[in-house]
């Protein structure tokens, strides 16, 4: 027979167990994963948070439903997996399909539902996936150098595609910086090496001056530096990287 004190515990303990679980049923439900999805990328932000050290400075922007383009500098092969465990939302990247075809990881890239490009030239395959992507009020994340770039004290020179999807869709498009080190292409340093990021967001940036104008080749070199200069903006100082 329990006595008074062990009915207690066990009344506080299967409290605990309850509450637990209904948070977690409910940061399931707003985080938009199927269960299984949720806790494996749960999963990575352990690895992120634990190993790479990966921390947001400042709020996450992304609004909490419809669409949105979140793009960002490139330094390495996981960054997708970095802007992911700093965002509620969940983001599915356009991802080069050489990447995607790595087997073994497969089961990791489909919990985002990736947006698979090929880089070998005009993919409207791809630019039609980001359009429906987007019409299903999904965020979509773009690196618009269009690779990784390996100069840490510099960004690399974007392509026009994500002005033009920007202003065809007129959907808030939402800048970030990634600081790590090193810089790498090589998917199993950046997965290995430590990378002590930090990923900084800024706010939505305004694009509706080019909205009803001509979205010509002039236009689109404009919105293209717009967009890099409010990603270049959130480079931190050297003290506020730590």
């Amino acid at each position: 027979m329990l006595d008074p004190a062990n009915w207690l515990a066990i009344a506080m303990l299967a409290g605990v167990i309850f509450f637990t679980t209904l948070a977690v049923w409910r940061d399931c439900r707003r985080s938009g994963y199927q269960p299984g999805a949720y806790f494996g990328i749960r999963a990575l932000w352990l690895v992120c948070k634990l190993w790479h050290g990966v921390r947001p400075r400042g709020p996450d922007p992304l609004p909490a439903t419809g669409p949105a383009i979140l793009i960002s500098n490139h330094t390495s092969t996981i960054d997708p997996l970095f802007l992911q465990c700093a965002s509620r939302r969940v983001i599915s990247f356009l991802m080069a399909r050489e990447y995607y075809n790595i087997k073994l990881l497969q089961p990791i890239f489909n919990l985002n539902k990736p947006i698979l490009v090929n880089r070998t030239g005009r993919d409207t395959a791809a630019m039609k996936a980001t359009l429906r992507a987007l019409g299903e009020g999904r965020v979509v994340g773009i690196f618009p150098e269009g690779g990784i770039h390996l100069d840490a004290d510099s960004i690399g020179r974007a392509k026009p595609g994500t002005a033009m999807l920007a202003l065809l869709t007129r959907v808030p498009v939402i800048p970030a910086f990634i600081e790590r080190r090193p810089h790498t292409n090589n998917l199993w340093i950046g997965i290995t090496h430590p990378a002590n990021a930090r990923v900084f967001f800024g706010s939505p940036i305004d694009l509706s001056p080019y909205y009803d104008g001509e979205h010509d080749n002039a236009a689109l070199e404009q919105v293209t530096q717009l967009l890099m200069e409010n990603i270049a903006k959130l480079r931190p100082k050297r003290d506020e990287t730590r």
